[in-house]
């Protein structure tokens, strides 16, 4: 079962979880950001996001991160799902990061449906995707987001979370052509805050991802600028001032 706590310091969280929860829902992340590498579709600035998550976790469970075991007593004559079950995978993720996916990737997965396979998709990437297996990939994704929340509630609370999650669901937030260094700007904003102020910037940072904030108007309207002078996309440039801490980060 997949566990997502926070870190000591309130840096991010704890995604926790098998090698089956993590292997799930890696082929459900590339599932639900189609099968091909397409810039210029408009829910590409999320695929990115969700992918991180997917790069990290994958790493998880090929042994790259932190790995715990749960005691063989615990299963006494069940050995038979002993070695599935019982190495456990973590690995860490910052807070805006996480709270991005949490509200972004139920939406990336609703626009999953088209997916659905179809002659013409079949015939494109040579492969069947289901009803079923959609339904299953949502579910998934939208688990992941329903714990990354709960972390966030025990840091902020019930009631600033629950006011959280009404803003968020009465908006009309699409994240459509959504500017994916963002995510990493308010990454970096976040690890240079004290740990005693993170919570109330944790809520700070949520809400930006809600209602977005003129600096992120403007950060957009800069690099679409840019894109069209070296005629490329967006999401092909990168920024200099965009640079995470050379040491390791403390959780």
């Amino acid at each position: 079962m997949i566990t997502v706590k926070p870190t000591k310091n309130l840096l991010g969280v704890t995604i926790s979880g098998n090698y089956r929860d993590f292997s799930e829902l890696v082929d459900a992340m590339h599932n639900i950001t189609k099968f091909d590498d397409d810039s210029s579709d408009p829910n590409y600035g999320i695929s990115l996001q969700v992918l991180a998550m997917c790069y990290d976790m994958r790493h998880a469970y090929q042994g790259d991160r932190e790995i715990n075991k749960v005691s063989e007593e615990v299963f006494g004559e069940n050995m038979e799902i002993y070695n599935e079950t019982t190495i456990i995978y973590s690995f860490n993720i910052m807070f805006p990061q996480a709270i991005f996916y949490a509200f972004a990737a139920p939406k990336l997965a609703k626009y999953a449906k088209v997916l659905v396979t179809t002659k013409e998709l079949e015939d494109k990437y040579a492969r069947i995707y289901s009803y079923p297996m959609y339904l299953r990939d949502k579910g998934l994704i939208n688990y992941l987001s329903a714990k990354i929340l709960e972390a966030v509630e025990e840091v902020i609370g019930f009631e600033a979370t629950s006011k959280l999650i009404r803003s968020y669901e009465r908006s009309a937030v699409s994240y459509k052509d959504y500017l994916a260094l963002y995510v990493d700007k308010c990454n970096i904003e976040f690890e240079k805050t004290k740990v005693e102020k993170r919570p109330m910037k944790v809520r700070t940072i949520a809400n930006r991802f809600i209602k977005f904030p003129d600096a992120y108007y403007e950060m957009y309207i800069s690099y679409t600028k840019t894109a069209k002078k070296y005629d490329c996309n967006i999401y092909d440039l990168t920024d200099s001032s965009i640079e995470y801490p050379s040491e390791e980060l403390i959780w």
